[in-house]
C-alpha cells in the first residue's frame, strides 16, 4: 500500500488498504462510460458565462439550465484567477522499457526514495494493470513545474482554494483532485465524492446536508 507508516513486526506490507487497478486493458474507461447510457454528454463545448441567479450555463451555441453543478477543474481557473493563482506541482516522466518480464521483486509495484535523487518514485506499471508481456515498462516521476497536477498540501494554498469554494451558490460544488484542491484525492476518492453528491441531491439538497458541511466530505473539500 501507498502512504503506510513504518511499523514493527513482519516487514511484509500486508494491510487492509491496498492499491488496486481494473483488470480490463482500458482501465477505468468502462466504469465511466456507463454515463453515456443515460446522460447527454457534450464534448468540446466552451462555457462562456454562468448565470448564477438563473441556474444557466451560456455556451457558444446556446444555453443549458441546471439544478446542480459539479465542477472538476481547478477553482482558480474557473474564476479566472480572481483571488490569485493556486500553486501546483507538475511532473516530468521518464519511461524505460526493459527486455525482461519483470524488473521489481514479485510483491513490489513501486519504490519511493528519500535521498537526493531527482525522482520521487519508480513505478512498474504492469504490476498494476496485469498486462502480459515479455518486456516491462518503468516510469521515473520527477517533480517539476511541467503541468498543474498535484495541489500543494500547505495551509496557505488550501485556504485560498476554500475562498474560491465559498464563492459559488449552495447548489454548486467543486470535486476531484483539482476541483477540491486536495492532494490526497485519488480516483476512488473522486468516485466517493460523486456518490456523496448524488446522495445529497436525492435527499433534497438541503443546506443542512450539504456535502461541504459534512464531516465525511470535509476530508475532500
Amino acid at each position: 500500500p501507498k502512504g503506510v507508516s513504518l511499523s514493527p513486526g513482519d516487514k511484509r506490507a500486508l494491510y487492509t488498504h491496498i492499491s488496486a487497478y481494473p483488470e480490463a486493458l482500458n482501465g477505468y474507461n468502462d466504469y465511466y462510460d456507463m454515463v453515456y447510457d443515460f446522460t447527454n454528454v457534450l464534448l468540446q463545448k466552451s462555457i462562456k458565462k454562468i448565470l448564477w441567479d438563473e441556474n444557466k450555463l451560456v455556451l457558444e451555441d446556446g444555453e443549458i439550465d441546471y439544478d446542480y453543478l459539479l465542477i472538476t477543474i481547478s477553482p482558480d481557473i474557473f474564476f479566472d484567477f480572481e483571488l490569485g493563482k493556486l500553486d501546483y506541482i507538475g511532473r516530468d516522466l521518464t519511461t524505460i522499457v526493459l527486455p525482461t518480464e519483470f524488473a521489481f521483486p514479485e510483491d513490489v509495484f513501486f519504490t519511493y526514495y528519500a535521498g537526493d535523487e531527482p525522482y520521487t518514485r519508480i513505478v512498474e506499471y504492469k504490476k498494476f494493470t496485469r498486462y502480459k508481456s515479455n518486456s516491462t515498462l518503468l516510469g521515473l516521476e520527477i517533480p517539476s513545474r511541467n503541468g498543474r497536477h498535484y495541489p500543494l498540501p500547505i495551509k496557505r494554498e488550501m485556504e485560498l482554494a476554500q475562498k474560491y469554494h465559498m464563492l459559488v451558490p449552495e447548489n454548486v460544488r467543486f470535486s476531484g483532485r483539482a476541483g477540491s484542491y486536495r492532494y490526497m484525492v485519488d480516483i476512488d476518492d473522486c468516485i466517493e465524492q460523486a456518490l456523496h453528491f448524488a446522495n445529497w441531491i436525492k435527499e433534497g439538497g438541503t443546506s443542512e446536508g450539504h456535502p461541504v458541511l459534512l464531516e465525511k466530505w470535509q476530508k475532500f473539500v
